[in-house]
């Protein structure tokens, strides 16, 4: 069992944490749903092109909401936070430790945990952003949960 302390959630709790992964790794990882273009560079096409918007909320903790966006009390996404990481404490995940921007002033420290399986998503992660040291603390945490 991986324990790795986050910002929030507090705690991520995993069969396995998967960390420090190449990107040649990470690309061998999602080999079964590679094809590859005429360049040699990873192409990746999946049924859902998008996130689902009906499925995307706010936490309402005084944040006035846009028009388009929706609200979640934060007792219920609490109750979401505690399922998932539930979900996760039998899964494999991958932890990918990247910085977005260029300017060491203005760039972020962001850390991805994802399951194996959609080692996609760490790949395109790793290929997108700028190498970090995974030992610091990062300014942006996500975790995604495509299933």
């Amino acid at each position: 069992m991986s324990t790795v302390e986050t910002v929030l959630p507090k705690r991520i709790t995993a069969r396995k944490v998967h960390q420090g992964l190449s990107g040649e790794e990470l690309r061998a990882l999602a080999r079964r749903e590679e094809t590859t273009s005429a360049y040699g560079s990873p192409v990746y096409a999946t049924r859902v092109k998008n996130r689902s918007a009906k499925n995307t909320y706010v936490v309402e903790n005084g944040v006035e909401l846009g028009q388009f966006q929706k609200g979640i009390e934060p007792e219920r996404a609490a109750d979401l936070v505690r399922a998932m990481q539930e979900s996760l404490a039998g899964r494999e995940l991958i932890q990918v430790d990247r910085r977005m921007g260029m300017a060491p002033e203005t760039s972020l420290h962001c850390r991805l945990f994802v399951p194996v399986e959609f080692a996609r998503i760490a790949a395109m992660w790793h290929n997108m952003l700028f190498p970090v040291d995974p030992s610091g603390t990062p300014d942006f945490v996500s975790v995604y949960v495509p299933d």
